[in-house]
């Protein structure tokens, strides 16, 4: 622990992703944005499930209200964790945000 301060933002999706045996019940996909040792940094996250990146490209799309979805390249937690990707353009991504109402992660 540390006296370095961290500070997170993280909103719930309005419904629940579905997977097969044994993510199946019901997944709540998160968007976090935290400032942490003078980076920002823009993370999609699910309660249940695992996101499997390969060595090449991972994207996830996202809608903001209703304008045409976005493209963002996503690279895995440094950790090793498979429930949790990082946006590669977080300063893009946290503008859109900032400017809209809504985002739709498809």
């Amino acid at each position: 622990m540390t006296s370095k301060s961290v500070v997170n933002a993280s909103v719930k999706s309005d419904n629940q992703l579905n997977f097969d045996f044994p993510y199946q019940g019901g997944s709540d996909g998160y968007i976090q944005l935290r400032k942490k040792d003078g980076s920002t940094d823009a993370m999609v996250s699910i309660s249940k499930g695992q996101f499997v990146i390969s060595v090449t490209n991972f994207n996830i799309r996202a809608r903001f209200d209703s304008a045409a979805p976005v493209k963002y390249s996503c690279s895995m937690a440094n950790d090793g964790s498979s429930d949790v990707v990082f946006i590669n353009d977080a300063k893009g991504f946290i503008s859109k945000v900032n400017q809209k109402h809504n985002c739709v992660n498809s």
